[in-house]
């Protein structure tokens, strides 16, 4: 959308200002735009935001890059043209443009002006109307952001400045000719065009100045006071009416030459764009005069340091300094200036320091005298003339190294003195220096050094003298490493000599082989040991004297190998090496590994004299590697070698075999393990023939056995296998069960061993872990009926591994006349009485016996129940579908329950051992005479499953066994004791009994896993404490064999009949 406004004015409207402001216009196209009706006029804030872009980038004369964002259109009408309005644009942080048409759509074509902006900023120009019509103004921005603040401001111009063009020029006062500024202020604000412009962009807003010239050279320069800082200044010869331009800059600041004095120039300015104006001073004023010590004739004298810390310097400059036709050094020498110095030393040191201004880059040359010898020419700012004589003048001319004229650098001069030659500035004076065993840099210098005359030139790194001498002494190894490091020397060279300093023989020469930047490095073999090397070390082009360091030292020989290694200990996983130390060792180097192993790979070291040796492949060949790595000094030995072969594992074949149970996880690996396809392939499940594998022996309990390597780390195979060792029979196998793991689930029989074989497919080996788990028992079945009451859900097992029921529940009751709960139970009629331990309850369940009509819900019902926690609880419901009621009564630590029915009254014990008893509650409720009986576990809640183990159940079904005395007083009785032997058995079994046993008549049951009896043999007044029963016809399995006597609880124990009887 667009929000235009229209207005019609002119320059006369002025008189009816009015300030409108616009808000909420929302515009399309320049057919309905915001109507501007007089000038001045202010938009206020305003925004292009939500207006819509209706017009792409490049459509305005004042730049192209604006267009791409929404836009805010204004028309106005003009009439009386040519009219000119200041057109100002501000507001917020946006790039933005006003760009004004003569028509609609806008083009660069129909655009007669405009302003724009940067980010944040706000600016103005002239605009002028050249014929009466309808303009548009088009308010858009950069393309990102697309939208944005803006204020528009069209004020009547304030007339154009006195200066606007030449015949108005403001002439300067008289310039002063020692270089100080004459200064005017300017104003371009409301300037005009007055010709083209020479730089920039456009010269819109151009004023003029004049001057009368003092010299040939006029300097001028512009320091801004507001507005636009980009300013373009022009220089004419000539009159307003026939003008020569002499001079164009957009620098600030120029320089022009080559004026006649007297005659006057004219200065115009103004900014290099168009749309904006500055406010500035301009200053105009002649160079200064050259310096005192322009020429040769007036050189400035300097003083002579009496070393190189240029305690006395002296000043100069070159601005304003002229050329001198001299002898040719390097550079341009059109503005030298001139010192002069008396020589106290055959050479001294040049400096130019502290150089600053226009350049940096200076050069300097030494003379004779002016019109002199030519004896030093240097572009460095720093250098050393040498062959001077002493007490004689010499002269020094210094000038910038550009060619471009108006330098204005300054510096100081030091004149510096060399100290005198060191002590071993000649072959004759050589410094010896000490071979080591490592390179330990020590400082010497060649500041004062001359040349040396005799020995040959060296050859290399710009040898120009300013040389010293050292000497070696050549080790028994025969071979030196020289090594030199910076100082002042940055860049050095080195040669190195035989024979005496009379005869040199130039042996090598060096100039920048060191690791230390450009300096020197010499690695020497095949010398004499015990002769004498002579070393030369000088500066590169003996410019720059000053300290440097420099080593000598030979690698020691190299150490002597230990003894031949042994392998002791030597184990299936582990093995100790020992050697005989070398002499002088302080550490060795050491490696291992199968096959093919190279010495040194993977290695460590040692400083003692053996190592025990970990994580080794069974039955595997290793080398076994050591050196001497270090010795005091001396490079590492040549490797010695030793082999050893590992033990097998222990359980790598079947006689070895190790025990295993449920419950258990092993971790093992079958690396190193031997093949044991000799086995055969087992023709059960999908192992196949077994690879390289150990052996494990499980003992059947008649649970059914899992037995799984999922997870293991690499592809493995499962065999189980049944007999004796070199005569076993396949059971079952895996390969890829779960993923590249193995399982197997087989029935293990009572007592019957089992061999386990973990292997991998084909020559696969690597760690693995064996879970096994045991299911311990069927489904509870006949006798027992298992009831999920109120829609209860469980499990119930027959536990033969521990000899317990087990029955899970996740039924809890939360309505009091609906129970929920996991029920195994037979029907029984009559009285009876039950008793069981409750051994364990998980997750806070409860367990117990109870006694109740149906399976129904809210069938009428008696139970005792415990968490195994403070108490035991008593539950009965008295009516079907009534309220059942709970009473808790004190049971720390009782295990053990027994409810007894005698008629309708209901009575639960409870007690810690099952032998002494506690009543726990009394209860009346009517119910049939045949009820369903049995052992129950409830949850705490419908997400956590409860399981109960119950054990030494008895009286289902029985007679009743007296608890009490008369009156309910406690019972205390002794508790009965008997054992079972041979357990395992084949045919018989011996009922070994307790004296409490002895006189009185027993009652021996035995019953199946099933609950089914199988045999009961009465014994009268027992006299024999020892009973034996024959198995005649029994199957193999577990079997429990109970004792009842008459006023004694009765005791059942577990045994296991192991094949059949022959």
């Amino acid at each position: 959308m667009k929000t235009l406004l229209k207005v019609s004015g002119r320059l006369g409207l002025a008189l009816g200002m009015l300030l409108w402001t616009y808000q909420g216009f929302s515009q399309n196209t320049c057919a309905s735009p915001a109507v501007i009706p007089s000038v001045p006029f202010s938009s206020g804030a305003q925004t292009t935001c939500g207006t819509g872009n209706d017009y792409v980038a490049g459509f305005s004369c004042v730049s192209t890059n604006y267009g791409g964002g929404e836009d805010y259109v204004y028309s106005i009408s003009i009439t009386g043209a040519p009219v000119t309005y200041t057109l100002a644009l501000g507001g917020a942080a946006t790039w933005k443009i006003a760009s004004v048409h003569s028509a609609c759509s806008p083009t660069t074509g129909n655009c007669i002006g405009g302003v724009a902006t940067s980010s944040g900023t706000s600016a103005s120009a002239n605009v002028t109307f050249p014929s009466d019509g309808t303009y548009y103004i088009i308010v858009d921005t950069w393309p990102d952001p697309t939208c944005g603040g803006f204020t528009l401001d069209l004020t009547v111009p304030p007339p154009p400045p006195a200066n606007d063009n030449c015949s108005g020029a403001i002439a300067f006062p008289t310039i002063p000719t020692n270089g100080t500024c004459a200064t005017l202020m300017g104003n371009t604000a409301s300037a005009t065009q007055s010709q083209a412009a020479c730089a920039g962009s456009g010269a819109d807003d151009d004023v003029w100045f004049s001057f009368v010239a003092p010299a040939t050279t006029i300097i001028v320069e512009l320091t801004a006071i507001s507005g636009n800082t980009d300013r373009v200044h022009q220089i004419f010869s000539g009159s307003c009416g026939s003008l020569t331009s002499v001079k164009c800059s957009d620098p600030e600041t120029s320089t022009t030459t080559g004026l006649v004095v007297g005659n006057t120039y004219y200065i115009r300015v103004h900014t290099y764009g168009t749309g904006s104006s500055t406010s500035f001073n301009i200053c105009l004023k002649t160079p200064p005069p050259p310096p005192a010590n322009d020429d040769c004739a007036n050189a400035t004298q300097l003083t002579v340091n009496a070393d190189l810390s240029c305690g006395v310097v002296t000043p100069g400059t070159v601005a304003s300094a002229t050329g001198t036709a001299d002898a040719t050094c390097t550079g341009t020498e059109d503005d030298d200036v001139w010192f002069k110095f008396t020589a106290t030393a055959t050479s001294h040191k040049i400096d130019l320091l502290n150089v600053t201004g226009s350049t940096t880059d200076l050069a300097h040359q030494v003379l004779s005298a002016c019109g002199g010898t030519n004896l030093l020419c240097s572009d460095p700012n720093s250098s050393t003339v040498s062959g001077l004589t002493v007490g004689a003048e010499y002269l020094l001319r210094v000038y910038s190294y550009t060619s471009t004229t108006g330098q204005t650098t300054t510096f100081n001069v030091c004149i510096g003195t060399n100290p005198p030659p060191p002590a071993n500035d000649e072959c004759a004076g050589a410094i010896a220096l000490t071979v080591g065993s490592s390179c330990s840099f020590t400082q010497y210098t060649t500041s004062g050094a001359t040349g040396s005359v005799g020995p040959p030139a060296p050859g290399c790194a710009s040898y120009s003298g300013g040389d010293v001498w050292f000497s070696v002494v050549v080790p028994s190894t025969g071979r030196i490493i020289l090594d030199t490091n910076t100082g002042v020397v940055t860049d050095g060279g080195m040669a190195i000599y035989s024979g005496n300093c009379g005869t040199l023989t130039l042996i090598e020469c060096d100039d920048d082989d060191s690791a230390n930047g450009l300096m020197p490095f010499i690695d020497r073999s095949g010398l004499t040991p015990g002769s004498t090397v002579y070393v030369r070390f000088w500066e590169y082009g003996n410019d720059n004297p000053g300290t440097f360091s420099i080593c000598a030292w030979a690698p020691a020989p190299p150490c002597e190998a230990p003894g031949a290694p042994s392998a002791s200990s030597v184990g299936s996983t582990s093995a100790t090496v020992s050697w005989a130390a070398a002499p002088g060792a302080t550490s060795y180097r050491i490696s291992a590994g199968t096959a093919g192993h190279v010495c040194g790979t993977g290695s460590i070291t040692t400083s003692g004299t053996s190592i025990n040796l970990t994580g080794l492949i069974p039955n595997t060949t290793y080398t076994f590697c050591v050196r001497t790595e270090a010795c005091g000094g001396g490079s590492s030995s040549s490797y010695v070698t030793t082999t050893f072969t590992t033990a097998p594992l222990p359980n790598d074949n079947c006689a070895g075999a190790q025990v295993v149970t449920c419950g258990t996880t092993t971790a093992g690996s079958t690396v190193g393990a031997a093949s044991d396809s000799g086995v055969g392939s087992c023709g059960i499940g999908s192992g196949g023939t077994p690879g390289n594998g150990v052996w494990y022996k499980f003992v059947g309990n008649g649970a059914q056995a899992t037995i799984s390597l999922c997870g293991s780390s690499y592809d493995t195979k499962l065999h189980v296998y049944s007999g004796a060792c070199g005569s076993l029979t396949c059971v079952t196998s895996s390969d890829d069960f779960c993923g590249s793991g193995s399982q197997v689930v087989f029935n293990a029989t009572v007592g019957v061993d089992y061999y386990i074989l973990v292997s991998g497919f084909s020559s696969a080996t690597g760690a693995f872990t064996m879970n096994i788990s045991c299911l311990c028992g069927p489904v509870i079945g006949a006798p027992w009926t298992t009831t999920g009451v109120g829609g209860a859900t469980g499990s119930a097992i027959d536990n033969v591994c521990e000899n317990t029921l087990d029955v899970g529940s996740n039924g809890f009751s939360p309505s009091l006349s609906a129970d929920m709960m996991n029920f195994i139970h037979q029907n029984l009629c009559g009285n009876q009485s039950v008793t069981v331990k409750v051994k364990n309850i998980t997750n806070g369940g409860w367990a117990g016996i109870m006694f109740r009509e149906s399976t129904a819900a809210g069938a009428k019902m008696v139970a005792i129940k415990t968490q195994l926690n403070t108490h035991v609880t008593r539950d009965a419901r008295t009516t079907t579908n009534g309220i059942r009621s709970t009473q808790q009564i004190p049971a720390i630590g009782h295990t053990w329950l027994r409810l007894v029915r005698n008629g309708n009254i209901f009575t639960g014990f409870q007690s810690q051992n099952g032998v002494t008893w506690q009543t726990a509650f009394t209860v009346t409720v009517a119910m049939n005479s045949c009820l369903e009986v049995g052992l129950f576990t409830q949850g705490i809640n419908v997400n956590s499953v409860a399981t109960a183990s119950f054990s030494n159940v008895s009286g289902i079904p029985t007679t009743i066994i007296p608890l009490v005395g008369a009156g309910g007083v406690q019972l205390d009785v002794a508790p009965l004791e008997f054992s079972l032997f041979p357990n395992p058995t084949q045919s018989e079994i011996n009922v070994k009994m307790g004296e409490e046993f002895m006189g009185k008549d027993v009652t021996v049951q035995i019953m199946n896993q099933l609950g089914q009896t199988v045999m009961v043999r009465r014994l009268n007044e027992v006299q024999n404490p020892v009973e034996n029963i024959r198995l005649d016809n029994f199957a193999e399995g577990v079997y429990f064999l109970t004792l009842r006597t008459e006023g004694q609880e009765a005791l059942t124990k577990k045994f296991i009949v192991k094949g059949l009887r022959p």
